[in-house]
């Protein structure tokens, strides 16, 4: 819920830098996530965050430094909060009630496994399977358990449409009149 976060202390909400590149140099602006707003983008399928910067002109110096101010298409960087030991699979090898298949000894085992987080072509799993696991990624056609498997093994590059080490594709950002408010999408 967007109020969810209303009451956080500062220090406990997401910090963001937001840029501004002009003729020739990229200026600055300490923020963080003040907010998210209700419901997704029916299209983008994305969630609208606002991020703030106290005193935008704080730092304003003429022929220096600007202020930030409205109408100004900045770059928004967000720090994401780290997930210890999270593992990324494809997610057409999540099966619907949360398991995924794995070879133990190339024979077909069930594996339950927690999800964090499911995107188009992947799933981030915080818990159920532990490094050296076999996932199973090709379909099978009546899985046993137990049954015989023939391994081969794939370069996990191959197995998603979008490279791992690509970041998602995010619009800039832009100043909200009014508010002083940055807000993702603009």
């Amino acid at each position: 819920s967007p109020s969810d976060n209303a009451d956080a202390p500062l220090s406990q909400l997401p910090p963001a830098t937001v840029q501004w590149r002009g003729e020739t140099q990229t200026y600055t602006w300490p923020g963080y996530v003040g907010r998210w707003e209700a419901g997704l983008d029916s299209r983008t399928r994305t969630l609208t965050l606002v991020v703030e910067v106290r005193e935008p002109w704080k730092h304003f110096q003429p022929g220096e430094q600007p202020p930030l101010q409205p109408g100004m298409f900045c770059q928004v960087s967000i720090v994401a909060r780290r997930v210890p030991n999270a593992v990324v699979i494809p997610r057409a090898a999540l099966r619907p009630d949360q398991t995924v298949f794995v070879a133990v000894n190339d024979a077909l085992a069930i594996r339950p496994v927690q999800v964090l987080h499911l995107q188009k072509d992947r799933a981030m799993l915080t818990g159920g399977l532990r490094a050296g696991d076999q996932l199973v990624v090709s379909p099978l056609t009546a899985p046993v358990v137990g049954m015989q498997l023939r391994l081969r093994e794939v370069a996990p590059e191959t197995l998603f449409l979008t490279p791992l080490s690509e970041p998602p594709s995010a619009p800039d950002a832009t100043v909200r009149t009014g508010s002083g408010n940055i807000s993702e999408g603009g």
